[in-house]
């Protein structure tokens, strides 16, 4: 049985599209609206000095 579109099977260079990521940088930090962050958190993380 074949894959849906998108999953699996192996993709070609052209159908990922680079231009939606975006780069987090210590100048913006991920912020407490981040629901990683706020599960983390929750767990016992603490940022480092």
């Amino acid at each position: 049985m074949p894959f849906p579109p998108g999953v699996g099977g192996g993709r070609t260079v052209g159908d990922v599209n680079l231009d939606t990521f975006e780069v987090i940088t210590a100048d913006k930090a991920i912020d407490e609206k981040n629901v990683g962050n706020r599960m983390l958190r929750n767990m016992g993380w603490q940022e480092g000095l």
